[in-house]
């Protein structure tokens, strides 16, 4: 996925059509080259997108690999309920539970 950073706000991401659309001054956006996400346990972690970050006037996608809460890997190792839509995710019990 082709990304851009705002330069005058670092709004991140941005994208070919805020671009577009948004920018009478495109030359406040720079291409924001992608990066691969770093190795991580996927059952204990997770990797969300970081702030991008300038090296020699390039700008490069950084990752952010974090552990899970107790909750998280609560609710990936339980079974989604079939009717989705009825239920909800509750903190506190660490289950799901139906809408009344």
């Amino acid at each position: 996925m082709i990304t851009y950073i705002k330069l005058s706000t670092l709004e991140y991401p941005r994208h070919e059509g805020d671009v577009e659309i948004y920018s009478e001054n495109k030359s406040d956006y720079a291409l924001v080259q992608e990066t691969e996400c770093p190795e991580y346990d996927f059952n204990t972690q997770t990797c969300e997108w970081g702030n991008p970050k300038c090296i020699d006037g390039q700008w490069y996608m950084t990752w952010n690999v974090r552990n899970l809460t107790e909750s998280e890997i609560a609710k990936q190792n339980s079974e989604i309920p079939f009717d989705l839509f009825h239920h909800f995710w509750d903190e506190e019990t660490l289950s799901w539970k139906k809408i009344d």
